[in-house]
């Protein structure tokens, strides 16, 4: 939780979506119909991201309603912030220490191709 918070610190907040109008056609009387995006950029990639407040088959065309949508996107935020700290948290080590433990997919393989062939070996491998 302590990169989480260092991010956070880092980024002055969460993410801040901003809404705008865009035009998505026409009706048959030739009028133009809008509906509702939001975009924000990306704490880690420094992109900016831009998504539709609805689905393609179901915009959103009244404001209140892309408002809406936008506060619940806070707590998913928030998660999505959180996620990102613990990726870049793994390091080389705890990597390793994985992938050397009793039992792991990684040494069976190494047993099964012949490379771990007895204790020792292991030893040697763990750095014991």
């Amino acid at each position: 939780m302590h990169n989480f918070m260092l991010i956070y610190a880092q980024l002055g907040g969460f993410m801040e979506r901003h809404l705008y109008r865009r035009t998505i056609g026409e009706t048959k009387k030739g009028e133009a119909i809008h509906a509702w995006y939001s975009w924000y950029l990306d704490p880690v990639t420094k992109k900016q991201v831009r998504k539709s407040c609805g689905t393609s088959k179901n915009p959103v065309f009244s404001k209140r309603d892309a408002k809406m949508i936008i506060e619940r996107l806070v707590e998913k935020d928030r998660k999505y912030l959180a996620m990102r700290a613990e990726i870049e948290s793994v390091t080389i080590g705890r990597m390793a220490d994985s992938m050397f433990a009793d039992g792991s997919t990684y040494l069976k393989r190494r047993q099964d191709d012949g490379y771990v062939k007895d204790a020792e070996t292991l030893k040697e491998i763990r750095g014991i």
